[in-house]
């Protein structure tokens, strides 16, 4: 059976996790891997097309 997550949802979990994971430790927690870059950063979450989220 599916899980259906609002897209609001899936951003305030990325925000959280770029929030909380800063340099090398970026993207290992919990199975959510934000890609984050330094130069990409400022941008607000929702206009970032490099962002993918594995869940497991």
């Amino acid at each position: 059976m599916k899980k259906f997550i609002s897209v609001k949802t899936v951003q305030q979990v990325l925000i959280k996790a770029a929030l909380n994971l800063k340099g090398p430790e970026l993207g290992t927690n919990k199975g959510f891997r934000p890609i984050l870059t330094k130069e990409t950063s400022p941008i607000p979450l929702n206009l970032q097309p490099t962002i993918k989220i594995r869940v497991q």
